[in-house]
Formats: C-alpha cells, structure tokens, sequence
C-alpha cells in the first residue's frame, strides 16, 4: 500500500513493523511523490509499480526496483499514461484503469 511519498507493508491486517517506509527505500527517485499503481503480472509474477508516464519492476529479493528502470508507460501496448489503479484478472491478463 502506498500514500504519498511512503509505502506499508502488511502481513494480513496486521502493518509490518519498521512501516511505512519512504519509496526512496526502494530505490525510487527522491523527485517521485507518490504512486499511482502497483501490481502482480502473471506473465513474470513480478511486481510493477506506476507513476505518471513511468513504471518500475520491482525485485522484491533485494527489496529495490530494477537498475534498468523506469520506463515509459508506453512499453504496456494500449494503457496510456496517468492510471490509477491495477490488477490481474483471473485469466492472468492484466487491466488497468485511469482517471
């Protein structure tokens, strides 16, 4: 879960302690406020994280995003930029939606 410039991690209800936690602690740029999505891919079961015209992989090992990220949202053929929220559907595609 993320609110503003900081992100929670929960084991079920319950908030892991040592949280919330700055996004810069995943690597993110100190520039970025918040984000705007986040979700599993079933492709990969990787996790993707999005902000405005970018988008980060997550490499949840090492607990940091990728080096060779961002992108550019237009990598994900026919979303566009500036959504809001994301999941994967049950046949594992992925959806996404925008303001």
């Amino acid at each position: 879960v993320s609110t503003g410039p900081e992100y929670y991690l929960y084991d079920g209800n319950e908030l892991v302690q040592g949280y919330p936690k700055s996004l810069t602690e995943l690597g993110l740029p100190p520039s970025l406020e918040k984000i705007d999505a986040a979700m599993v891919w079933g492709h990969n079961s990787k996790t993707y994280l999005y902000s405005g015209t970018m988008y980060w992989k997550l490499d949840e090992d090492v607990g940091k995003v990728e080096l060779d990220y961002p992108r550019d949202m237009s990598m994900w053929k026919g979303i566009g930029y500036n959504i809001d929220a994301a999941f994967q559907w049950k046949d594992g595609e992925c959806r996404a939606s925008r303001r």
